[in-house]
């Protein structure tokens, strides 16, 4: 059963996901027992592994990163869906409906998360990245948080959630990401030093971008 999820051509096997998507912690404990088990593969298995990526080594002793067809899909699917103020929008009802439903305002946690999954593949143009954190500049309040806006979350199908936290959370996560991969941009130098300068925020800053190589 182990050595049926390593994949044909012996590479690394995608992420174990649940129905809907998202890794489940069922799958998450498969995966730690996969890595567990590694040891005992047979050093026929672990060869080949080995052999793959030989295989694609360059001669600089480098491997090349390539722009993963699905990753560029997904960017241009967030960029059709960026509304024309820079921010985007997506309804709940997306959830019953089981495909994007337009919001007719704009969201900021939904911004975020748009601006979070273009910024964690590098995406390259850096104007649709500003656009859409001078929305979360413009509305955050003078005491510093942002307003509670349409409902964020759906349990169950049934049950709208608004999260209340993610209107904070996900702005300053979103801004300090920015910051420290984009710091000679204008917006970055209008934010706090601190921003700038949040070790979170630049989380997995040293990993190469699917879509700057």
């Amino acid at each position: 059963m182990l050595l049926s999820l390593v994949p044909s051509n012996n590479g690394t096997h995608p992420s174990l996901r649940g129905a809907d998507g998202a890794p489940s912690e069922a799958n998450t404990e498969v995966e730690l027992f996969l890595k567990w088990m590694t040891s005992f593969l047979s050093r026929e298995t672990l060869q080949k592994g080995l052999d793959f990526c030989r295989k694609k080594q360059r001669a600089d002793g480098s491997w090349e990163g390539t722009v993963c067809q699905e990753v560029a899909q997904a960017c241009q699917f967030l960029i059709s869906k960026q509304m024309a103020d820079g921010r985007w929008g997506e309804d709940f009802e997306s959830c019953e409906q089981h495909t994007y439903v337009q919001s007719a305002e704009s969201q900021i946690h939904n911004t975020c998360w748009a601006l979070l999954g273009l910024m964690a593949v590098r995406y390259p143009d850096i104007s649709v990245l500003e656009r859409g954190i001078k929305v979360l500049m413009d509305k955050q309040l003078p005491n510093g948080d942002w307003p509670q806006e349409n409902i964020a979350g759906v349990f169950n199908k049934s049950c709208a959630i608004s999260y209340t936290a993610y209107r904070n959370i996900f702005p300053i996560w979103t801004l300090g990401r920015f910051c420290r991969l984009h710091p000679n941009s204008p917006l970055a130098g209008q934010l706090p030093a601190r921003a700038r300068a949040s070790p979170s925020a630049g989380a997995g800053q040293e990993e190469q971008g699917a879509l700057s190589t």
